[in-house]
């Protein structure tokens, strides 16, 4: 005589599906904690995010409207580097 278990156990393949799913949010919510309790991380991102938004900005204007917008650019960038310290 055997006897059925009522409640289903995990099988491995769920339990990795849950371990994985675990793992990338606790690498998800590490960026959100530090970027919010750490100043030199905080820092750190806008000198990147600045220096990608710079160079992005720079290849989509042209040699004779890009000093202009170039310009403009740079001092949308020197703001939000002054409203985020």
């Amino acid at each position: 005589i055997t006897k059925e278990n009522p409640e289903p156990s995990l099988s491995r393949i769920q339990f990795r599906r849950i371990a994985n799913f675990m793992s990338m949010i606790n690498i998800m919510s590490n960026f959100y904690i530090y970027s919010l309790t750490i100043k030199s991380f905080r820092d750190f991102l806008t000198s990147r995010i600045s220096s990608i938004l710079s160079a992005c900005l720079r290849t989509m204007t042209t040699s004779d409207e890009g000093d202009q917008e170039r310009r403009g650019a740079d001092r949308s960038i020197t703001q939000i580097n002054e409203t985020s310290v």
